[in-house]
């Protein structure tokens, strides 16, 4: 089953945040950075139960997938036959507390 794929704004602004400051550091980087984002989105569309939920989080239907050879996180949702991309989060910076429950 494939499921259905929502990116918030927050998310959307997340990656593309994260994708300008590679590119800032490294040409190209920003690149690689995009390429590893968009395989683990395809992932999560064909077995999001696959990755775990979020132990940092209070509420138990967040879940996270590391990004490949990045140090960040895609926290999201699933429920039914939809996965919600909430969030990309740096795996070594502390969260709000929007992520706490």
């Amino acid at each position: 089953m494939i499921y259905r794929r929502v990116i918030t704004v927050e998310a959307q602004a997340d990656i593309l945040e994260i994708k300008q400051w590679y590119d800032d550091c490294q040409p190209g980087l920003g690149k690689r950075f995009w390429g590893a984002v968009t395989h683990m989105l395809d992932l999560l569309q064909e077995r999001p139960l696959a990755y775990p939920v979020d132990s940092e989080s209070d509420s138990p239907d967040i879940r996270k997938a590391r990004i490949k050879r990045f140090p960040y996180f895609i926290l999201y949702r699933v429920k039914g036959d939809e996965v919600t991309i909430l969030s990309v989060v740096h795996g070594h910076r502390q969260r709000g507390p929007q992520w706490r429950s």
